[in-house]
């Protein structure tokens, strides 16, 4: 999730036509955003420091980042043997390997692994994130009043967007874009 510009991305696993696509937080304008040389991408995260959505992929065992409004991917690392989970913060890249049992820094810069913890306890590590001292800034058009929504509050790019749930008819929900 990228909450500065208002955007989701995620991976879908499909192993016949695996991709990364993305959407406005409400779930509208979703596009495609790599859906070529994808093997297993099941580690993403958005860095927004960076601009960068990065991937770590276990099919094709490569590890790649790109900026959503541009087409260029550029790999970082290949070889990996089994990433899960990732996270970026500052420039280093932190995954999770299921077959090493660890979790793996790279240095985007010198695009190699620099360090790799190992817990006593030897299991798949799943998710990993960067949490950060203070909250980046920005504007939460749905922290005051739920932004004027009956029910469901969402940023969009513009603002934002009022829905209702499956039975908003039920309980008076209105749907409108601000």
């Amino acid at each position: 999730m990228s909450p500065e510009n208002r955007n989701l991305y995620w991976a879908d696993w499909n192993r016949e036509a695996p991709k990364i696509e993305t959407s406005y937080m409400d779930g509208s304008n979703r596009r495609v955003l790599v859906q070529s040389d994808l093997g297993l991408p099941n580690a993403l995260t958005y860095d927004s420091q960076s601009s960068l959505l990065c991937w770590a992929d276990a099919g094709t065992h490569k590890m790649e980042c790109m900026n959503p409004g541009r087409d260029h991917r550029n790999m970082v690392l290949e070889g990996l043997r089994y990433p899960f989970g990732i996270t970026i913060y500052g420039k280093n890249i932190y995954y999770t390997d299921w077959q090493r049992n660890s979790i793996v820094e790279v240095d985007q810069n010198a695009e190699k692994e620099s360090d790799e913890f190992q817990p006593q306890k030897r299991a798949n590590i799943y998710g990993i994130t960067t949490a950060y001292a203070q909250c980046l800034p920005g504007q939460n058009y749905c922290s005051v009043n739920n932004g004027g929504c009956t029910h469901l509050c969402l940023a969009t790019p513009r603002g934002r967007s009022c829905k209702c749930p499956d039975n908003g008819d039920s309980v008076g929900c209105v749907e409108r874009e601000y």
